[in-house]
């Protein structure tokens, strides 16, 4: 089903807890977006000081980064990064990293001391090293934000980001779906992702010519909300790509936030 993409610098009022994502402006001192390590030591502070500052969280954790990058339909650097490009490069279906059985999963990865429950990203880690506890966990509201930026040179053109608005998504349209290989026994591994069949009532939106001073949040998880109602994004093709756009390089971080329970 062909959908539109509206423009949301135009949406006045896009926020985590309306539309479900928002944009900030943000520089980073990170020079070489291909380092990982550079990434590791610079940009997971920066960012979750950030989503702290944006979400009035007393605690957040991240551990992992994904960097992606789309590779030309002509000219490519042959059948090798014709494959990793399949698997970094951007995706192009509609999802929500997140189901509600995360917050449980995380909950049960730390008591178990790193045994895992659900796919962490690597913030199980970084909560164990913080000394933060079960029932630390227990007592809070578990919000994950994912982030997002284009670290190409220029303005982005090519595969642009579409999220939907989580106001125009009802619960009977989503589908969990366990991505990862389940162990005979416990823990069952792997994670609870959403997928979603077509409403027409789906809103879209997307920010164009995002460029390295911007960065996307969006609410992925909530434990305050039950049902649970996702931000499904998606990369899309948009026919009005210049021929010449550069391709898409873009840097996500998940970002676990502990929050007061209300």
């Amino acid at each position: 089903v062909e959908m539109r993409v509206r423009n949301a610098r135009l949406l006045a009022d896009a926020g985590l807890e309306r539309s479900g994502f928002q944009l900030e402006a943000h520089t980073s001192a990170v020079k070489d977006w291909q380092d990982g390590r550079e990434i590791a030591e610079v940009y997971y502070d920066e960012i979750n000081e950030l989503v702290k500052r944006v979400t009035g969280a007393t605690h957040t954790f991240s551990n992992n980064h994904l960097l992606r990058q789309s590779e030309p339909e002509v000219g490519g650097n042959g059948p090798l990064a014709k494959l990793l490009a399949q698997s970094r490069g951007p995706v192009l279906t509609t999802h929500n990293d997140f189901a509600e059985s995360y917050g449980e999963g995380i909950i049960r990865t730390v008591a178990s001391r790193g045994i895992p429950h659900t796919q962490t990203f690597g913030i199980t880690e970084a909560i164990i090293e913080a000394g933060v506890t079960e029932a630390q966990l227990r007592a809070s509201r578990l919000l994950v934000i994912n982030t997002w930026r284009s670290v190409g040179p220029k303005p982005l053109r090519r595969f642009p980001l579409a999220l939907a608005d989580r106001r125009t998504i009802s619960p009977s349209c989503l589908r969990a779906n366990l991505i990862g290989k389940v162990p005979s026994g416990e823990p069952r591994g792997g994670i609870d992702v959403y997928s979603a069949h077509f409403e027409p009532g789906h809103q879209w939106y997307y920010y164009p010519a995002m460029n390295p001073g911007e960065v996307l949040l969006w609410k992925g998880y909530d434990s305050a909300e039950t049902p649970l109602r996702p931000t499904l994004h998606t990369s899309f093709n948009d026919p009005g790509t210049p021929a010449d756009a550069a391709e898409r390089i873009s840097v996500e971080v998940r970002v676990l936030c502990l929050l007061p329970q209300e």
